[in-house]
């Protein structure tokens, strides 16, 4: 994954992800105590969130987007076989 620092017009930290990866293999994160919005900007994604061992998920593609509420853990793949793919993932 790269991550890229960039900031919205009222200097706001926006963190720009490319991520690639292997659904079956992504880490969960154990959450944090902001909002995340995702936005979906290139390919297609799996947010996962919830249990690890019993995650919901959702299929997400370009142009689309989601919210993971503070404290629930989380992680995001592109989906199998769609190749790379870019999100915006911004945390208030």
């Amino acid at each position: 994954m790269v991550c890229i620092g960039i900031r919205d017009s009222r200097n706001a930290r926006l963190r720009r992800k490319r991520i690639v990866g292997d659904p079956d293999k992504a880490a969960f994160d154990t959450g944090h105590d902001a909002h995340e919005i995702i936005h979906c900007m290139e390919g297609d994604f799996r947010p996962k969130w919830g249990d690890p061992a019993a995650p919901e998920e959702v299929f997400l593609t370009q142009g689309s987007g989601f919210h993971i509420a503070p404290g629930v853990p989380h992680t995001l793949t592109t989906a199998r076989g769609s190749g790379p793919g870019k999100v915006i993932s911004v945390n208030l």
